[in-house]
């Protein structure tokens, strides 16, 4: 679902590039969307954390396993940290803006300048970095996991 945000959310900056001057108003809100759109990657780490806390981690007696698992979690908290960053962003700076701009029940556009400036284009921007910052964090994740597997397989 990632990277079906991110297809969009560069379709909406090549739509902006190709159009610098006139921009339609309905193909604008679908991009006003996908930037309030978020999926949050939860892992369980309930016995992870129980493990850490009650010192039982050491009856795990493989080493390796012990730093893949340490190093799975810790890419872990770097995506909630990122995923709180871009929530964060968004909760503070975009939806305010949005909500005074945009009238949901008419679902009429109240301020079209906004959707036609640097603000608007700016948040563009920065929900599309970060969100290959995610998709970078997802990779790493799933590639600790496989590497893993695959070294234990063989």
């Amino acid at each position: 679902m990632t990277r079906q945000k991110l297809e969009v959310l560069q379709s909406a900056i090549k739509y902006y590039q190709d159009h610098p001057t006139h921009v339609a108003m309905d193909t604008v809100l679908q991009f006003s969307g996908i930037v309030g759109s978020y999926y949050h990657f939860t892992p369980n780490d309930y016995t992870y954390l129980t493990l850490q806390q009650s010192g039982d981690f050491k009856i795990i007696l493989d080493n390796e396993l012990k730093k893949h698992l340490v190093g799975v979690y810790q890419n872990y908290k770097f995506i909630e940290a990122e995923q709180k960053n871009l929530l964060d962003a968004l909760d503070q700076n975009y939806f305010p803006t949005m909500m005074s701009k945009y009238d949901m029940i008419s679902g009429t556009v109240e301020d079209p300048d906004y959707f036609k400036s640097a603000s608007f284009k700016n948040t563009l921007v920065f929900t599309t970095e970060e969100t290959m910052r995610l998709i970078q964090l997802y990779e790493m994740a799933l590639n600790k996991l496989s590497t893993f597997q695959a070294d234990n397989l063989n």
